[in-house]
């Protein structure tokens, strides 16, 4: 899998840094949030997918790995 942040849709909310704190980081400059680990396995690839469906801006798009 491949996790992506729409920077444009992002609204810093920071659902998913509560959800997925291992996968993404709120970057207070920017205001928006941040993938760190971009090809999550195992609980942080669970957490990813439960944070996909979180966001209220539908801003996290989880992608299949080629």
């Amino acid at each position: 899998m491949r996790v992506e942040v729409d920077d444009a849709a992002c609204a810093a909310f920071g659902n998913c840094v509560l959800i997925a704190p291992g996968v993404f980081e709120l970057d207070e400059t920017r205001q928006v949030s941040t993938v760190v680990v971009p090809d999550p396995t195992g609980a942080l690839a669970v957490s990813a997918e439960a944070a996909e469906r979180e966001c209220p801006m539908a801003a996290i798009t989880i992608k299949p790995q080629a």
